[in-house]
């Protein structure tokens, strides 16, 4: 020790940490249950009348025909597009667990006092709903009307009027170069939220919109068969009777689905968002045009879907009462990879138990990727697959209004059932249907992912998740819901220090924090810490600091500075340890 007025002793103690290990999260795995993954279960329903008691009872009558849906990033805001009868959309609150409660509503006429009263009659015909990736923006396509209408989001999930577009710039609408707005009925939303994209029946058409950082629309570009006004236009009519419109999930290529043409096109898009098409595939070919869909079983493509990583393309059949599954290659290349179908279509499709997918009308696609939902409005039903590792669809089971062959759905709220949609946390599932003026809850069985534990390094510890009450100082793996939000500790034993993470994208030593969303290992490191002595100390006047030998990362010491005493007060400290104001000893 170097000289100085303040004679003292350092004694040093390794303090006990905790372990090590990976740690399998027994605790965060769903409790056993005979459900499948990716089931659903009847949890309740809204509808216009309450549909003699089966459902909640919507207040007012704007409910009537629900038809669009949509639910927004946060899951808190289901919202539903009432056409023709109501010309309204209708948001509810949504609970943790996925029930509804009715929170307000916008329509042309105010429906009595139940609903905001919009100037003009901007909704009428309304036929699809998306939200703006950031929550604050909700868009609305009408087919009557021959507008997009933009609302603003609040907090609450309330909507306020933003403005619209129009073809002829009625309704107090922005008039649009041309007629590209003609019947629109398909609405999709970029992911990075700076784009709208639009799909018109009657202008064979598919226009882009640049959404503002507020959600406000300007016109962009348009593509349709014809080219007339400011569309680009292009040889044999993929275009005819657009309906729906999809974005993969980089943004990197949108699909329109057309009804006339039986086809379904892919458009890439520039760093703006507009639009230059790439390739189709039809029924028939199209004279070439397109790539030719094997079999029969390509009539009546409706609102078209991606999975969540981009890899699938579904679409839903209503006049081949069928499902196709294009796998997309880069930039969205479409292969055709199968189909299922009521009648397996004469061996091209997979058969399905029963008749489920008569009319099939909509799909959407789960979260997790595992599940794809089906709605078919004639056969009043929904139905849900399996979605395999590279796509393929398994029919699972099905629900329709009165339990033929498939769940019976309560009371007679599920008559022409239209759009369906899943919450983003994947544990509830919504649907429309039009005839019973009802929105219809279920909740969903999430799959599991496997949390895997490892541990590395010379020494040990143990891993904890306190919200579960869960331990493990040894490698362990568990199954875990998707979706689970991950908490995990260290504390090294006796003799070790904890190093740091590594995976599920955690580092350092503090907690490791992660949300679940695909098979997972997370490694802890724990080092033996060696015999530590005193390295280095330095005492002038009142102030002194010490280094220790040890220099392992993660090794903790109990320190204590003492006058001649044998039992001195020991409190954590690291090397180099500094102490000031220190008092003159014997």
């Amino acid at each position: 020790m170097e000289s100085g007025s303040v004679p003292c002793q350092l004694a040093v103690a390794i303090r006990a940490a905790s372990f090590a290990a990976l740690l399998l999260i027994a605790l965060l795995s769903l409790e056993s249950r005979a459900d499948a993954q990716g089931e659903l279960n009847f949890a309740g329903c809204v509808s216009n009348d309450g549909s003699a008691g089966a459902c909640a009872d919507a207040p007012g009558t704007a409910l009537g025909n629900a038809s669009a849906l949509a639910v927004s990033p946060d899951g808190a805001t289901v919202y539903v597009g009432a056409d023709n009868a109501s010309d309204a959309i209708y948001w509810f609150n949504a609970a943790p667990a996925g029930q509804l409660t009715f929170a307000g509503c916008v329509s042309n006429d105010g429906n009595g006092g139940t609903c905001t009263d919009l100037q003009g009659t901007p909704l009428s015909g309304i036929a699809s709903l998306a939200v703006s990736p950031d929550g604050d923006s909700v868009y609305a396509a009408s087919g009557t009307a021959d507008t997009v209408t933009h609302f603003t989001r609040a907090v609450s999930g309330a909507l306020s009027f933003g403005g619209c577009i129009s073809n002829q710039g009625e309704n107090a609408c922005t008039d649009v170069p041309g007629t590209p707005l003609n019947d629109p009925l398909g609405i999709a939303v970029s992911p990075d939220g700076t784009s709208v994209y639009v799909a018109s029946l009657l202008s064979d058409s598919v226009t882009h919109f640049e959404a503002a950082a507020g959600g406000q629309l300007t016109f962009s570009d348009c593509h349709s068969n014809s080219g007339s006004g400011s569309c680009t236009g292009f040889f044999g009519g993929p275009l005819a009777g657009a309906i729906g419109v999809a974005v993969t999930p980089d943004g990197g290529a949108v699909f329109v689905s057309a009804s006339i043409a039986d086809s379904v096109s892919r458009f890439t898009t520039d760093a703006t968002g507009d639009l230059e098409f790439a390739d189709c595939a039809s029924q028939d070919g199209l004279l070439g045009v397109c790539s030719n869909v094997p079999g029969s079983a390509f009539d009546g493509p409706g609102a078209l879907a991606t999975s969540a990583d981009g890899d699938s393309l579904y679409v839903p059949l209503s006049a081949s009462d069928a499902v196709a599954h294009f796998t997309l290659g880069a930039g969205g290349q479409m292969t055709s990879a199968g189909c299922v179908s009521d009648t397996g279509s004469g061996g091209t499709c997979t058969d399905v138990t029963g008749s489920p997918l008569d009319g099939a009308a909509t799909v959407a696609t789960s979260p997790d990727g595992d599940s794809v939902y089906v709605t078919a409005s004639d056969a009043d039903s929904l139905s849900h697959f399996t979605a395999a590792p590279q796509g393929g669809l398994t029919f699972e089971n099905c629900f329709d209004n009165t339990g033929a062959n498939c769940s019976d759905v309560p009371g007679a709220a599920f008559d022409n059932v239209r759009e369906v949609a899943v919450r983003p946390d994947g544990a509830s599932v919504y649907a429309t249907a039009q005839n019973s003026g009802s929105v219809n809850h279920f909740g969903r069985v999430l799959p599991n992912r496997d949390l895997s534990f490892a541990q590395s390094g010379t020494g040990s510890g143990i891993v904890r998740a306190a919200a579960q009450s869960l331990e493990c100082d040894t490698p362990c793996a568990n199954p875990v819901a998707w979706g689970t939000n991950v908490t995990l500790t260290a504390e090294p034993y006796p003799g070790s220090g904890f190093v740091g993470w590594s995976g599920a994208g955690c580092s350092g030593r503090g907690a490791c924090a992660f949300s679940l969303r695909a098979n997972t290992t997370v490694t802890a490191r724990f080092d033996t810490i060696p015999d530590t002595a005193i390295k280095k100390a330095k005492v002038k006047g009142r102030k002194a600091k010490f280094t220790f030998s040890s220099d392992v990362v993660g090794a903790d010491f109990e320190c204590a500075v003492a006058k001649k005493r044998k039992d001195p007060k020991y409190k954590g400290c690291s090397s180099p340890q500094k102490y000031k104001k220190l008092k003159r000893g014997k």
